[in-house]
């Protein structure tokens, strides 16, 4: 085949995202499809039954939760109809063979891959770059048994939120991360590269809203929309941050093969690594290197976190001012809102420091390989190099959401405390009043008792005579 033609197994994906919650569809027998037939009593309840059973385990996976006393790990080679029937939709896969001087793309659906991977990789491709934009279990099964995928890490990327950490097995790195974005870069970002891929594209961005109230298709929002605590934004209330995210799962394996699943499409952190491996003389086409793609992939997922941090800043300057200005205790439930957002987005990206620490280290602390012989796949020194600046970038985003959240208490503090100071001044003139017109109401209260029994009241002299007799 020569190098204009295009092989078969190429194609252009053209898929709508269905919805998350599209509810299931349930074959029915032909033989009950016949007018004027009816499903028996018996066979209606089991198709019940299924159903609810579908819909319960359903909600554990999108809950993140474990079925207790489920064998772990997924093996690929056994049957798995419920996760066949959970996660079906299309997506896109693009394979990037590269060299120093040479770059393919090739975009395959569930149906293409695996002829695709049967075939014999080119002799001048030193790197491939497997790209699965969303969960597909027919095309993840796919990739794993080509790839011999533990279980434990083919578990992992369809049990989400998972943690961030980094397992070490013979045949591969796993890397689990989480991608954040803002709700308006959702609308913003949509943005068509190529003409092979616009169609899908323009199909993917349907599935993305900038509406608060609404969560994109194969991502989640990280915290709870805030309920009203009674404070007038007016037109600030776009600077409440909305943030999503979505799973990350990075597969780094020998002879420079690097795979990557998306819980949604990953096209924030991917979409400029394309860009720049389209360029010949760069560090990432010259080194050739795989474990130095999964490092730029890490790295651009570890940036977008610097627009959420910006998004609470500008949130909590604006409170700033609007303490300084009209301190109400309507604003520390704000506050505390805020602070406690924080608090949980700095724990949950802080185990992204180990993640670092151990793939510099190259996992000598996690790694036990079951032979002497067997060796994990190379971190290049390169690679361990530039992981320094990823460290730095998390330590960056680590420090400022501390700072964040200490400022969100500080300000809550201010508001106390100048509420307090308030409370104490009125209580100062108030205290400076009764001073005045205590012996005044003293005195009314002595001479204006209603009863005449009362000697002094009949004295020439009076009130004085009484106040001098009191004195002495």
């Amino acid at each position: 085949m020569s190098p204009t033609e295009t092989s078969p197994l190429v194609q252009s994906v053209v898929v709508p995202m269905p919805s998350a919650e599209e509810p299931f569809s349930i074959v029915e027998d032909p033989r009950e499809q016949d007018a004027g037939t009816f499903p028996r009593p018996g066979r209606f309840r089991d198709k019940v039954r299924s159903i609810i059973k579908a819909r319960s385990f359903l909600h554990d996976v999108q809950s993140g939760l474990r079925v207790p006393g489920a064998a772990p790990g997924v093996d690929v080679n056994a049957p798995n109809p419920a996760l066949e029937a959970l996660f079906s939709e299309d997506v896109c896969i693009q394979v990037t063979d590269y060299s120093a001087d040479r770059l393919e793309v090739t975009f395959l659906d569930p149906s293409t891959i695996e002829p695709f991977l049967n075939r014999k990789r080119p002799s001048w491709s030193k790197v491939r770059w497997v790209d699965v934009k969303g969960i597909n279990f027919p095309a993840i099964k796919i990739i794993a048994d080509k790839y011999k995928l533990h279980p434990l890490a083919v578990e992992d990327v369809f049990h989400f939120p998972q943690t961030i950490k980094t397992d070490w097995y013979d045949t591969h790195i796993y890397v689990s991360m989480i991608l954040p974005s803002l709700a308006r870069q959702h609308a913003d970002d949509i943005d068509i590269s190529s003409d092979t891929e616009s169609v899908y594209e323009a199909k993917l961005s349907t599935s993305i809203s900038s509406d608060k109230m609404s969560v994109p298709h194969g991502m989640r929002r990280l915290f709870p929309v805030r309920p009203n605590v009674g404070m007038d934004r007016g037109s600030h209330d776009a600077l409440v941050p909305d943030v999503f995210v979505e799973q990350c799962n990075l597969f780094l394996l020998r002879e420079g093969t690097f795979v990557t699943i998306f819980q949604h499409d990953g096209r924030r952190a991917t979409s400029p690594i394309y860009t720049r491996l389209e360029e010949k003389g760069t560090v990432m086409r010259d080194c050739q290197d795989a474990s130095f793609l999964m490092f730029a992939v890490m790295d651009a997922v570890t940036d977008h976190f610097f627009p959420v941090v910006d998004a609470y800043r500008k949130e909590l300057d604006w409170l700033e001012l609007h303490v300084l200005g009209n301190p109400k205790a309507e604003a520390t439930k704000e506050l505390h809102l805020i602070a406690k957002e924080l608090g949980s987005l700095r724990r949950t990206i802080m185990p992204t420091r180990t993640l670092i620490t151990s793939l510099r280290e190259a996992g000598k602390h996690n790694f036990q390989p079951s032979s002497p012989e067997v060796t994990p796949p190379e971190i290049s020194r390169l690679t361990r190099t530039y992981l320094s600046d990823v460290k730095d970038h998390i330590d960056m985003v680590l420090d400022a959401l501390e700072s964040f959240e200490n400022d969100a208490g500080r300000l809550s503090d201010l508001i106390f405390n100048t509420i307090s100071h308030s409370t104490n001044e009125a209580m100062k003139t108030l205290a400076v009043v009764s001073l005045v017109f205590l012996p005044i109401s003293f005195l009314a209260g002595v001479f204006g008792m209603n009863f005449d029994h009362f000697p002094e009241l009949h004295w020439k002299i009076g009130v004085y005579g009484y106040v001098a007799n009191r004195s002495l």
